[in-house]
């Protein structure tokens, strides 16, 4: 499988109008999001002051791409990740090595701003 992957900061400043990124996204190709993504962004909504409102925006805008589950092969990755990374004293956001295994597992690169995905081995990513 190929294509690309939106991290939840792309998809907040998607949702917050921010063209130069909507656009750099769009230009990427064929975006799925992982199913950790979406629950990022329904932590975040059950957090807020508009709970009802972003909960509706957020699953309106994740539902309109395809979503990718954790499967056994993405479990297996992840161990071999976690593994690495705790080995070389690299702490990440548990949530953020789950969706580099989704990636790695299916072939698709990250679009992100997040810098610290660039320490995971064999990812892919467009830093926007």
């Amino acid at each position: 499988m190929n294509g690309n992957i939106l991290d939840t900061n792309i998809i907040i400043h998607i949702l917050k109008g921010d063209s130069i990124v909507a656009g750099e996204a769009k230009k990427a190709g064929l975006i799925y999001i992982p199913v950790i993504v979406l629950g990022e962004l329904m932590f975040g909504a059950e957090k807020s002051n508009l709970k009802q409102s972003n909960k509706e925006k957020y699953l309106r805008f994740c539902l309109s791409y395809p979503l990718l589950d954790v499967t056994r092969d993405v479990a297996q990755k992840y161990g071999k990740l976690k593994n690495i990374l705790q080995t070389n004293g690299d702490i990440l956001p548990e949530n953020d090595i789950w969706i580099s295994a989704i990636a790695i597992t299916n072939e698709m690169t990250i679009i992100t701003k997040d810098k610290h995905f660039e320490r995971i081995p064999d990812l892919r990513i467009i830093k926007l």
